[in-house]
Parts: structure tokens; C-alpha cells; sequence
């Protein structure tokens, strides 16, 4: 029996342990997912991440993404987009701090992120927007308000 674990947290119960055991193959789709899994195992589990399919997930020609851009109002800007959980080891603490640094004077520069803004045991994404400084704006699909970071 092969066994593709997508780990995206600790096992809160040995009850698995016999089926992560007794698999024939085991992998993981994360370093995280192999660092949860290899103790239970008791041996090496090696790691296939996740694929995105190049041929359907590619950037769209010039001209669509060009309407794209200006039906959004994002033309001649920087645009950055994060898609993930909000949990605190995803560490969007990290991104809001570099998109800080990395935005400094630059009012064109957009972050936009489409997570949870106050998910249960991840960060408080509007808080944590708004008391950095920098010159780009964060924005979200998801999270109410978008803020000067």
C-alpha cells in the first residue's frame, strides 16, 4: 500500500501510526510533512511537493494580461499575490516584513494576499499590515480592508 500524506499539521493521535507504519511507500508533500512523519515511521520518507501543470497554470499573452491589469487598476504597478493558509509557521509574518522592506518608496508595489485575516491560531493579517510601514500596499481577497503596510 503507497500512501501520499498530506501532512499540514502534528497527528494529534498515535492512531495512524500503524497505517504510516505499515505502508509499503510513504511520502510526504512538504519538509514539514516529512518532519511529522519520519519519527512515526521510523525511517527515511521521502518528499514529492505539490505540481501545478505548466501547459494550464502559465502567464496569459500580453494583450489578456495587459486587461486583466487595467480592469483591476493594477497597470504600471508591481503586483506580488501569496495564496496560503493562514498559520503561523506559513510565516506571513516574514512576508509582510520583507514586502516592507522591499516596498520602502515604492507606492506602485502591491501584495495581494488571499488567506484567512484573523484565522484561529494563525496571525491577525490586519493588525499585523498595519503597524508596518513601507510604500507599497497590501491587499486581500479574503481578509476585510487593504492597508498601507
Amino acid at each position: 500500500m503507497a500512501l501520499w500524506a498530506p501532512v499540514d499539521g502534528e497527528i494529534a493521535t498515535d492512531a495512524w501510526d500503524p497505517l504510516i507504519r505499515g505502508a509499503t511507500e510513504l511520502v510526504a508533500m512538504s519538509e514539514f510533512g516529512r518532519s511529522v512523519l519520519e519519527p512515526r515511521r521510523g525511517r527515511a520518507v521521502p518528499v514529492i511537493p505539490h505540481a501545478v501543470d505548466a501547459a494550464v497554470f502559465a502567464p496569459p499573452e500580453p494583450a489578456l494580461r495587459d486587461r486583466i491589469r487595467a480592469g483591476n487598476g493594477w497597470s504600471g504597478r508591481f503586483v506580488a499575490l501569496c495564496v496560503a493558509k493562514n498559520q503561523r509557521r506559513k510565516g506571513l509574518d516574514l512576508l509582510l516584513d520583507a514586502w516592507a522592506r522591499f516596498s520602502a518608496g515604492r507606492r506602485d508595489a502591491l501584495l495581494l494576499l488571499h488567506t484567512q485575516g484573523r484565522a484561529g491560531g494563525g496571525w491577525d493579517l490586519p493588525a499585523e499590515t498595519a503597524r508596518r510601514h513601507c510604500g507599497g500596499t497590501v491587499g486581500a481577497s479574503e481578509f476585510a480592508g487593504a492597508s498601507h503596510c
